[in-house]
């Protein structure tokens, strides 16, 4: 058996060894291409799903806004009817009750369309062999009781030394109640009225004379594109100037300075110590906020918020 191993090897063609050699890796070629093949067209699916799930979430996402602004637009007509003891209350109160309904209509459809969006990305990233997206460690997280002490004070210097304004998370909407009653100066990004250029401007204009916090407060709602172009409206290049704080410039506020401003208000009544202690607050109980909101501020995460009377230590609640 030896002696036919020796004289098969010795008569062994080592061209028919290459030929088997090279037909085997063809046929590996071959099945890696088909493999490859099959892939990309998956992974172009997929990417062909995602731009019609994110056309989608962008619908469902303005859908929802606008219902919630509606709400809101109601319930400030309801007030108004209440407070007038308007015989139109009772109506008010049902277009506020149907507002109610369709909003939590559109927030769900909202959800249900970003959760499948972030389906699809996900599972092109397996599709792709790609680790997941890193979490990205920012800001700051806190309970509710420390809000004073992290957003007030400052007393740990973080928000000054990231020379950013500062957007508190809160998704129980909590934290957003407790400084609405606070000495701020509150708007509300979906109420068209508080808006409008000459709310903002007079806002400004009052947290820099006064030496107040200037709190837009998003709600649950992605308002970071109608916010920035309210800005903009208000004066040319107006977001920049409030985000990079050139605002507080004198060459700068002194364009919304009018003459027929109340006399309080006039160019000669600033001073520096006041408008040291201005500061932009952005608010939002969204549970997932928008990515450049978090980018280009200071997040400050409202975690477990308890109700007020534990947060506060048994203090009654002044909001009820």
């Amino acid at each position: 058996a030896k002696g036919e191993v020796r004289a098969l090897l010795e008569t062994w063609d080592a061209a028919e060894t290459e030929k088997a050699l090279a037909a085997h890796d063809e046929r590996r070629r071959k099945v890696q291409q088909q493999q490859q093949a099959a892939q990309d067209q998956q992974v172009s699916k997929t990417e062909s799903q995602i731009k019609a799930a994110q056309r989608a979430d962008e619908v469902a996402q303005q859908e929802f806004a606008k219902a919630r602004c509606t709400l809101e637009q109601r319930i400030v007509e309801y007030d108004k009817c209440s407070d007038e003891g308007h015989e139109l209350a009772d109506v008010a109160l049902k277009y506020v009750k149907d507002a109610e309904v369709a909003l939590e209509a559109a927030k769900d459809k909202a959800n249900k369309c970003r959760e499948e969006l972030q389906h699809l990305r996900q599972a092109l990233r397996e599709q792709q062999d790609l680790p997941d997206a890193p979490k990205l460690k920012r800001g700051v997280h806190f309970p509710l009781k420390d809000l004073l002490e992290e957003l007030w004070e400052d007393r740990s210097g973080k928000i000054a030394k990231s020379g950013k304004w500062p957007a508190v998370i809160d998704t129980s909407g909590q934290a957003q109640t407790f400084l609405r009653y606070r000495d701020v100066i509150y708007l509300n990004a979906l109420l068209p009225r508080d808006m409008e250029p000459e709310t903002l401007r007079m806002g400004l204009l009052g947290g820099l004379r006064f030496g107040k916090r200037f709190a837009v407060d998003f709600m649950d709602v992605d308002m970071l594109g109608p916010v920035r172009t309210a800005f903009n409206n208000l004066m040319p290049g107006g977001w920049d100037a409030v985000m990079s704080n050139k605002l507080v410039k004198y060459e700068k506020y002194r364009d919304l300075i009018r003459c027929t401003d109340p006399p309080e208000y006039q160019a000669t009544e600033y001073t520096e110590e006041r408008i040291a202690e201005f500061q932009v607050v952005f608010l939002t109980s969204a549970a997932e906020p928008n990515e450049t909101l978090l980018l280009s501020t200071y997040p400050m995460f409202v975690q477990n918020a308890a109700m007020f009377d534990e947060a506060f230590g048994g203090v009654e609640n002044p909001f009820v």
